[in-house]
This record gives structure tokens, sequence and C-alpha cells, in this order.
């Protein structure tokens, strides 16, 4: 037989016939933190701890060189897709899957497109002067320049209204195309003619001012602020926020107009009155300082996500979950605030046929005509047909009323109510962009760690349904749940809001995700930043994908038992069970097993998704186990892994005992100085030994203990206690002779194993002396001489140094300290001499008090004359 072959047979039969410990060990999978640290292709780990397949992707293009940044995106009834491009203004056009540059914009940026009814493409750009532009072929058409206004965040089109978020004034904008177009066909007035002699005269010579900046006076007098510049014919501010920018525009069925600002996070609601009067009302003021994206659901329903740049780290926000929590029943939250009333909205005129207004006026190229159906924003905003608002009536007041009423009682119950901190400004959300913030005046205050999308229902009542460590760029409606793009680690979630349920459905490579859309053929588009890439999502699931599990260590060779796997598996799906073992940490530095054959678990009728799944494990008994999944689908379908359990045994390792202590409790303690009032009493005699031991059992196993003691010179273990379950034990020592012992502390693993396999271990305490016996004094002479009384002795003990030795006359309560003739007590003899001057005639009785180390107290006295 080959050495390796029977090196493989030997180690084979050694742990096959070693004893295994009766308690398994167990490894279950089934949260977010116990699948994370795996490795993942095709398949995502939700959190509420399901692997499935992921949503597939692709990437669709090539960018022209020096684009790094997509804005925003639009697609049109032919199938192009027009890309606002950066960092400088570039319009990009998607054709055929070919991406062309359409228009280069020198110093300006295009961060919104939009669409008028008519399909022309609307193009805000920004820059020392904003304007709203249509795409007329491939050439650029300006509409209407817009003075004073440096950035155009979004757009949001109704017919011939367009609004406008804009900054850094923080200006809401409605743009009316028909008057637009109606001033910018209307022939210019010829400039009036200058009389000759009221022209001003040229001087031939200018005259030098030599005056300096610094000599002019000085003054307190602040300068003039500068008038705002008037806006063209058409073009009206709707609400003048104190924020620096309104970034994102929402619209109900309703025709109420939401805006996101930065500066305080605001999302306000504008609400058209009669007459055009637009009535602001703040919605939610977020604890983040900027909502960088809006979402607004034809009911007015909103989603508001947060862009606070500052806490955009890298990394989770959280640990991935770590506890089953449970799942959510999925119920779509209902919506039962009653809607008021909203007539239809008149059908405008048909233009006539002959391309003139019946004023005489030229129909507008490109202007909306005929109010659209409804339809999305490129922020993802339900937008529908504008209607003049009706007052509500009473009744209408009285059922709002109640509704509310409702709601707070439940708020106060549940302790769940909006809370308004105050914020600090941020920069805008663009990238690339940064702009100054005007103050408010606001207090500031701690905004909590990342950042977030909080659902507003139609009573105004707010719920965070996601929070991470990333701006949120752009929230896109997609069927019950939405996707959230974010940046700066260039990953796209899907937010199951009813099932409590985040996916990572994409981590891209480039830093941010600003743009996503719908295409015509319903798949998500999504444009990404740094760099700058357009990728889809594929409206099916990845086809195949692998999830292979973290290494798990079992600390020694063991068997494994049974892999039981709880899995939802449909028709058309599968997964396919691989493992493999091996002895060293990691599987490429030195060969583990080969993957075990898969195993493939199909669906089946009379198995549920909560039924258990048990394979046998192949691989050969070892340290290390790792396990793989390969889930299969049709596209339509993914199978869910929700739970994975493992069961392993180890052979019985015996016990450790790591370590025996023994002390006595007042042995550390010091002598008592001379003239404390402790030097009155003895030491306490040390005739309790505490012994204590650490031990430790590989297996986890129960233990006892049995303490025996040896004494010095004798190789006899004497039993001094057994079955201990503690790990400290206090022995009487005045049962046993002075001397000096040895303890030995046993463990045993018997309590969880049989008889035959229990193991044990032990380990031996350093010598300890045990001395109950007092010192003796000897040899005592005493004599007297001129009222002196010297008194000598020797203190000897058998196995204790002396510790202290006391005298006191006719008293057992004033003790005073008597040093050894050689001024220390350093061994277990030692002489002493006393005198004592002062004493009164007549007999006086004199006590000497000796103490070893262990506390072992002598008294001897005698009596003296004094004449």
């Amino acid at each position: 037989m080959p050495i390796r072959s029977i090196a493989t047979f030997t180690l084979t039969l050694a742990v096959t016939t070693a004893a295994f410990a009766i308690q398994p060990g167990n490894w279950t999978h089934t949260t977010e933190a116990d699948f994370e640290p795996g490795d993942t292709e095709g398949v995502v780990v939700t959190n509420l701890g399901d692997i499935k397949l992921a949503t597939g992707s692709t990437v669709v293009g090539t960018m022209p060189e020096g684009v790094n940044i997509i804005y925003d995106m639009r697609g049109t009834a032919n199938g192009d897709i027009y890309l606002a491009a950066g960092p400088e203004g570039r319009l990009l056009r998607r054709r055929a899957d070919k991406i062309e540059q359409v228009a280069d914009l020198s110093q300006e940026q295009i961060f919104a497109l939009d669409q008028a009814a008519d399909g022309s493409l609307i193009l805000a750009i920004s820059g020392e002067t904003s304007r709203l532009a249509i795409l007329d072929g491939d050439k650029i058409r300006t509409l209407v320049e817009l003075p004073g206004i440096r950035y155009i965040w979004d757009t949001l089109v109704d017919g011939n209204d367009v609004y406008l978020a804009t900054g850094i004034e923080g200006k809401l904008l409605h743009v009316n195309l028909t008057e637009v177009f109606a001033a910018a066909t209307k022939p210019a007035e010829p400039p009036k003619p200058v009389p000759v002699d009221e022209a001003p005269k040229a001087d031939p010579v200018a005259k030098k001012d030599d005056t300096k900046k610094e000599d002019a006076p000085k003054t307190d007098k602040p300068k003039e602020e500068e008038k705002p510049k008037a806006l063209p014919a058409g073009v009206r501010v709707l609400y003048d926020s104190a924020q620096a920018n309104i970034l994102c525009l929402g619209r109900d069925r309703q025709g109420r107009i939401y805006a996101g600002t930065d500066t305080d996070g605001l999302v306000y609601r504008v609400t058209m009155q009669p007459g055009g009067i637009a009535e602001p009302f703040v919605l939610f003021d977020a604890p983040e300082p900027e909502i960088g994206a809006l979402l607004v659901l034809a009911d007015g329903t909103v989603y508001a996500g947060t862009a606070d740049a500052d806490q955009a780290r890298p990394g989770r926000l959280e640990a991935a979950a770590a506890k089953e929590e449970g799942r959510p029943a999925k119920e779509t939250p209902k919506i039962d605030t009653p809607e008021l009333p909203i007539p239809p909205r008149p059908k405008p005129p048909e233009p006539p046929k002959n391309g003139d207004k019946p004023d005489g006026k030229a129909t507008t190229p490109g202007a909306a005509n005929v109010a659209p159906a409804d339809t999305a924003t490129a922020n993802g905003s339900a937008t529908v047909a504008s209607a003049e608002p009706v007052p509500p009536t009473p009744e209408q007041y009285d059922q709002l009323r109640e509704e509310i009423q409702s709601r707070l009682q439940k708020a106060r119950q549940t302790g769940e109510l909006q809370t308004n901190p105050s914020l600090t400004p941020s920069p805008s959300r663009r990238a690339g962009v940064t702009t100054p913030s005007r103050p408010t005046g606001r207090a500031g205050a701690a905004a909590k760690q990342g950042n977030a999308v909080y659902r507003i229902d139609t009573g105004g009542f707010v719920a965070e349904v996601f929070r991470e460590t990333a701006m949120i760029l752009r929230i896109l409606d997609d069927g019950d749940r939405l996707l959230v793009a974010t940046g700066n680690e260039g990953q796209l979630f899907r937010v199951d809001v009813a099932g409590e349920e985040t996916t990572i459905v994409a981590d891209l490579e480039p830093a941010q995700v600003p743009a996503l859309m719908k295409g015509a053929d319903g798949r998500v588009l999504v444009g990404t930043a740094n760099p700058a890439t357009l990728v889809r999502l594929d409206e099916s699931f990845a086809t195949t994908g692998t999830y292979t599990s973290t290494v798990m260590d079992a600390s020694q060779i063991s068997l494994w038992g049974k892999l039981l796997i709880t899995a939802g598996i449909p028709a058309g799906t599968s997964v396919g069970v691989q493992t493999r073992s091996g002895n060293v940490q990691d599987p490429d530095r030195a060969a583990w097993s080969k993957w075990s054959v898969p195993r493939n678990l199909m669906p089946e009728d009379a198995v549920t998704p909560l039924t258990p799944r048990e394979i046998t494990i192949t691989s050969p008994p070892a340290r290390f186990l790792q396990y793989r999944f390969v889930i299969t689908g049709n596209g339509k379908d993914t199978a869910v892994v929700d739970r994975v359990s493992l069961a392993y045994v180890v052979p019985n390792i015996r016990p450790s005992v790591n370590a025996v202590r023994t002390n006595y409790p007042g042995a550390a303690r010091p002598a008592p100085r001379a003239g404390t009032g402790a030097a009155d009493a003895a030491p306490a005699e040390q005739v309790v030994l505490n012994i204590d031991w650490e031990a430790s059992d590989a297996n986890g196993d129960a233990m006892r203990y049995t303490l025996e003691y040896q004494m010095a010179g004798t190789k006899k273990w004497l039993p001094l206690a057994e079955d201990l379950d503690a790990t400290t034990y206090a022995w009487q020592t005045k049962r046993v002779p002075d001397g000096r012992y040895i303890i030995r502390v046993t463990a045993s693993d018997a309590p969880d194993n049989p008889e035959t396999m229990a193991r044990t271990a032990s380990r031996q305490s350093d010598p300890v002396l045990i001395d109950n016996t007092p010192p003796a004094i000897a040899e005592r002479q005493t004599r007297v001489e001129n009222g002196v009384v010297t008194m000598s002795a020797t203190v000897t003990d058998n196995l204790s140094a002396i510790k202290a030795v006391y005298y006191a006359v006719d008293t057992a309560n004033q003790w005073k300290p008597v040093l050894p003739d050689d001024l220390i007590f350093d061994s277990t003899k030692e002489t002493i001499t006393v005198k004592i001057a002062g004493l009164s005639a007549g007999s006086h009785v004199i006590t000497l008090r000796a103490s070893d180390a262990l506390g072992n107290t002598q008294y001897v006295a005698e009596v003296v004359e004094i004449k």
C-alpha cells in the first residue's frame, strides 16, 4: 500500500475509533449576520436572513470620453433615451445600444430632463443664467432664460405648466409654456432713436481718478442689497423658501406639489388656491439636513429620501441582523384617509389646423397643447392632469377631523409621532456641485447616523422605512416595492415596505447612483457616476447564483451529522448543495477535500418551505467545514434558503485544570503597628486554608472535581473532598498535623459522558504550610535593679517564622511592641530583651505575647516586686 494511502487509512481509523463526545456541537445559520460573511455570486442576502437569486443586470453602451456623471435620464416614444451627463453639460442619446453625444454645453450643466405633452424633450440648463430649453431635432433651442437663477435641480411638467426646483435662493418657479412661447414670438419693439443734441459726447481725454480705495472715507452704512432681477413673461415665483435649494419635486392627483429642500431638510406641500395663489405647508421636517429624493404617489403618500453628505460613510450602518425577529404579515399599507373630490379638468380646445391660434399667433413648437395622462417624472413622482381645486365641504372637514383624531389617539398609545429636530446646512446632493446655504436662525441639533427614506402617509404621519450610511439620491416606484439609489458606494437597494425586507439589488463599481428610470419595456435603467455607466436591470432574476459559507471551525477533527436545509423551492428552480472539509483554516493555503458531488433539492409537493430537508455530508471527518449552494431559477422565480443547521461531534477531549491556588484569608494583612488599637488584640489564627482552581473542557462538558492532599515526605494521597461542582473549597486545617502539604485537584467530564468514555485531568498545588501550634517562650530571665525591670527570653516556633512580640504591665489591653535583639523578625527563633522603668513600688504582673506568621499566639506572665 502506498505511504499516502497508509497515512490516510490510519487517520480515518483513528477518527472512527476515537471516543466521541455525547453532546454534539451545532452550527445554525438563519440571520443576516450568519450568512453575510459568506461569498455571494449572483445571489443576495436579505435583512431577513434569506439567500436568493439576485436581479440580473447588464451594462449597456459606452460613454463618450470625459463623461463622469449621469444626472438624469428620459425616454422618448421612439425608444431613444436621453442622458443629462457631466460634469460639464453634455446631452447624450442612446439609440440602438449606441450612446452618442448630441450637445456639449460649455460652462453649463444639465441636472434635469423632462417631456412636454407632445413628447418634446425639455432640458433644465443651469449656468450663470439658467434657462429652460427644448431639443429641436439635434439642436437645443432656448424657451426662456431665468435671470438670477443659478441652478435648476428638478422639473415637473403638467400640460402647459412646468415647475422648477431651483437654487441658490430656494425658489419654486412656475413656467407657463403658452405665455413663454407667446412672448417669444411677439415682435420686439425697435429702440427709440436718441436725438443728436441729447446724445452724450465722448470725452477725448478721460480724466484719471487717482483716488485710492484705501483713501476713501469709511462708512458703516450697509451696502444696498442687489435688486432681484425681473423674470420674463410666463415665469413667476410660486414660492420663495427660506432654504438655499429646492432639490426635488413631486405631485399627487389632487394637483398638490411637493418639494424637498436642503439646509433644513424640509418637505413642502404647495396647494394651489383659486386665483393661482400658492399655499405652502411644511409637511415634514426631517432629522437630516437635506431631502435628496422624493417619490409622490397619486394618493398623496410621500417617500422622502435624505442626502446628508457627512453621513455617507463606507460600510453598512449597523451590523447585520443577528436575531430572528419574525416577519410581518404581507399586507399593502391601506390608505383610508378620505379624499376630497376632484372635478375633471376641462379639455383644452384643439388648435387650428393651419397652425395658427385664433388670435393669430403661431402655435408653440414643442409646447404642451394636450393634457397628458398620468405619467411618472424622472424622480419617480406621479404626475396627473392638473385641476382647479374645489373647496372641501363641511362634511369632508368633519371626516378629516375624525381621521386625524383617531390617528392622534393611536400615536399617544404607541408613542410614535413626528419630531422636528433642528439641523445644520449641508452641501447639495448633485455630484461635483456645492452651493452656499442661507442661514435660518435655527438652533443646531444632532441628527441620526446615516440617511433614511421616510414614508409620509396621507394623514401626515411619518414612518422610517430605510436607513443606511449612504446618501439617498433617487427613489423609484417598483410595483409594491421601492428602488433606492445611493452614494457613495454605488449600492441599489430594493425595499419591500410592507414586508420590511431590504435587499441590495446591485453593488456597482461606480460610487454614486444619481439617476433611475423605467424604460418603455418596463426595465429599470440605472445611471451612475464616478465612473459614468448605464446599467439595465433585468425584469427577471439571474438564472444561476452561488453562495459559499464562511469556514466553520469545530476546534478538533469531528464527525459530521446531517445538513438540514429549510428552503422554498418553486417549480422551475433548484438548490444544489455541496460540502468540503479540511484541517487548515484557509482552503487556499493547503489542500482540503474536493467539493462533494452536488445534491440537488427540487420542488416537492410533499415538502413545505417550513420543513427541513436532510442532506448526508460525505466530506471526510476534519476540523473545518464549508457548504456551498448553487441556486438555479427560471428567470421568473427563485429558490429562497432560509435556514441551515448542522450538527457535529468532536472526540471527547480530556478536561484541563489550568491553575490551583491556596491562601489563608488573613495572610496578606500587615502586622499591626505599635500604638494602634489593632496591636491590643492578638492576630487571628489561620486555621482555614482556601483552595481555588481553574478548569476547562474543550467539549463544553460539565465537570466534577476531587480534592486530595499529600504530606511532605510521603507518597500517599489522602481524600479531602469529592464530587464538587464548584471551583473553591475551604479546608479546616485543625484536623491534620502541622507540616507541609501538596494538594491535588482532579477534574472529570463524567456528568456528560458514559463511564467508559469519561476522561480526567489533574493538577497539583505548590507546597503549602499548615501550622496550628503557637511559638514557645523559653529561657526567661528577669531581674530588677534600681527600679528597672530587665526581662530576656527566647521565642521559637517549629515551622513558622516569628512575626511579633508584645508586652503589657498589669493589663491585657495596652500592649507595647518588642524588637528582637537583632532588630528584625526573620526566623523561627528570636532572642528578646525588655527593659521597663518607672514602675511604682509594689508587685506588678508583666505579660509577654508572641505570635508566628500564621497567627498562632502564646502568652506567658511573671510577677516582679519593685521596692
